[in-house]
């Protein structure tokens, strides 16, 4: 998982989405960080067996946290690193990497300024 979660990071720093965030965090975000910001981390690990191989079913969730008006503009940057990306895993093939769900979510304040997608994954044990 932990190579997984470096060649995601790996990913979004060769994209143009790293130039317009203040970063992309893994799980939790220091304090003091301004918008718009990313954060990414495992929701959840399956394994599936076949046959003839092992692979992981594994459930990504990326969040964007910006001001309200950037949020449609950052979500569409976000889709275009992302959506069904290919990418090197250190000792798996990446299978897939899918937009599974994503909504905006309101803060405390009631200012709709997250953005939350899941995406679904599938490696292969090479």
């Amino acid at each position: 998982m932990k190579s997984l979660l470096e060649a995601i990071k790996a990913h979004y720093d060769a994209s143009a989405l790293a130039l317009t965030l203040n970063g992309f965090y893994r799980g939790t975000v220091p304090a003091g960080v301004a918008e718009p910001y990313g954060r990414y981390f495992e929701v959840s690990d399956m394994p599936d067996y076949t046959f003839d191989s092992v692979h992981e079913d594994i459930l990504i969730q990326i969040d964007i946290f910006a001001p309200e008006a950037d949020l449609p503009q950052l979500f569409e940057e976000m889709k275009s690193c992302f959506d069904d990306c290919l990418f090197t895993i250190t000792g798996n093939r990446l299978v897939s990497f899918e937009r599974d769900i994503s909504r905006s979510l309101p803060d405390e304040n009631g200012e709709w300024n997250h953005r939350m997608t899941q995406y679904r994954v599938r490696t292969e044990k090479l």
